[in-house]
């Protein structure tokens, strides 16, 4: 009879020994999902506020006399990502842009730096008489109108 009750105490121990080891290998796994996610939140929200930070304004907007239509944008506080621009409500194509430091590429996902000027030129063609002009960035749109000079 003695050895029934260590038997016990022994196989008692040993079956909370096993729900310890499992309860903290869930919570283990919990934990580290929760981290995970506190993480990827993180990173979500800076995302959000430097896109939200992103200032761009359109300082000069005029069309050419060989039918190009020229934009000189400016930058705030934050480095700004470009999208697209449509002119008359149809996404232009072809569109260039240039910095002053010399630095030229394609409009589509060009990075213009902050506190910069940007020349973006777009061909509308020689008739080209107006044109209402959208440019799309990551943090948002700005509008101008451009005539031709």
């Amino acid at each position: 009879m003695r050895y029934r009750g260590i038997s016990e105490l022994v196989s008692a121990s040993l079956l909370a020994l096993i729900v310890v080891v499992i309860g903290g290998i869930i919570v283990a796994k919990m934990l580290s999902e929760l981290n995970a996610r506190i993480n990827q939140i993180s990173e979500n929200l800076v995302e959000a506020e430097m896109s939200l930070s992103q200032a761009v304004d359109i300082a000069i907007a005029y069309i050419d006399g060989n039918g190009n239509l020229q934009l000189v944008v400016a930058t705030g506080d934050f480095p700004v990502k470009l999208h697209g621009l449509y002119v008359n409500s149809t996404l232009a194509s072809g569109c260039t842009v240039s910095l002053t430091t010399g630095e030229t590429g394609a409009l589509e996902g060009f990075d213009v730096p902050a506190y910069s000027l940007a020349r973006i030129t777009c061909s509308l063609g020689p008739g080209a008489v107006a044109a209402d002009v959208r440019l799309i960035y990551e943090g948002g749109e700005v509008h101008a109108y451009a005539q031709r000079i």
